[in-house]
């Protein structure tokens, strides 16, 4: 690295991104809640637009927990600030609940790592990236039970607490969360970015172009966690007062 520079390209990166997340769950709004019918949203363009943006910020979550100070201290307030999502949104908006959404789940994996650190150190980061990869896909079933080309038993799960299932990503039956981000398999994609990192830190010195970014994407990048906090009530406040007037308060 060029001694203490910060990697601008990175705040600009999930800059760029949180724009796009606004973007995108303003649409999912607008269809979901609002009722505009957008035939577009509900097809596989759509998809992989929401998939880049969940991508994005746990690989950018990942890559960056190499970089910080306190790792520890700041998981624990992205858990504490994913708890406040789904406490809001139980009490405020109960037909759209957020249970184990994006914060918990970068939470868990940046307190996580901060426990697996040490063996992480000890495997080469080429072979991090390609096992976390792998394991990404082949986790991607999970939810059903299915682990690659194998089954799991309900029965065999049935032994864990409806939360914890819903934690790891075998939820029972029944369970809904608006924003689902459960620990398998996206902690995957957190620690192919952890990996990522240690693979060019290896080079001695990093790109030139990771540290240069956009200034207002930049901006947006470092205030992060506080936008996420707040586009979503700001949105829809915003939209209930455009279709609705201010009678929806009454």
């Amino acid at each position: 690295m060029k001694g203490n520079r910060r990697m601008e390209f990175l705040d600009s990166w999930r800059g760029s991104v949180i724009i796009s997340m606004i973007l995108y769950h303003a649409c999912w709004d607008l269809v979901w809640i609002f009722g505009i019918s957008w035939q577009w949203f509900t097809g596989i363009s759509a998809w992989i637009w929401q998939q880049s943006i969940c991508l994005s910020f746990i690989f950018l979550s990942g890559f960056c927990w190499n970089m910080g100070r306190h790792p520890l201290r700041r998981g624990a307030i992205v858990l504490g600030a994913g708890g406040m999502v789904t406490v809001s949104t139980v009490l405020f908006f109960p037909e759209g609940p957020i249970f184990f959404g994006i914060l918990t789940l970068l939470g868990t994996a940046m307190t996580g790592t901060v426990f697996l650190h040490g063996c992480f150190q000890k495997v080469n980061p080429s072979a991090g990236i390609l096992s976390s990869l792998l394991m990404f896909f082949l986790f991607q079933k999970w939810r059903w039970g299915i682990i690659g080309a194998f089954q799991i038993q309900e029965s065999s799960a049935s032994v864990f607490s409806p939360v914890f299932r819903a934690w790891i990503g075998y939820p029972a039956q029944g369970f809904y969360s608006a924003d689902y981000f459960p620990l398998l398999p996206w902690i995957f994609i957190f620690w192919a970015g952890y990996f990522t990192y240690r693979k060019m830190e290896a080079w001695k010195n990093f790109p030139v172009f990771m540290y240069r970014g956009h200034s207002f994407f930049s901006w947006t990048g470092k205030q992060s966690l506080l936008i996420y906090l707040l586009y979503q009530p700001v949105l829809l406040l915003g939209m209930h007062i455009y279709f609705n007037g201010l009678d929806f308060m009454e």
